[in-house]
């Protein structure tokens, strides 16, 4: 049986994101994963740091 409280909580949590999927080359996937594990970060943190970094750079020029 789940939580009811937990449940709603866990809404309000994802209701403040965006999920997407991306498909990931199997080649890639674990120079991708060492990457992000080398900055301490997970697969999906060093993705979205990334993005936001290209987004930066291409709107401040």
């Amino acid at each position: 049986m789940v939580d009811t409280k937990k449940y709603e909580t866990n809404g309000r949590y994802l209701s403040k994101f965006k999920t997407i999927s991306i498909r990931v080359p199997l080649e890639r996937w674990n120079e991708l994963q060492s990457a992000a594990d080398d900055t301490g970060k997970s697969a999906s943190a060093y993705i979205l740091n990334a993005v936001l970094e290209k987004m930066d750079s291409t709107t401040t020029k």
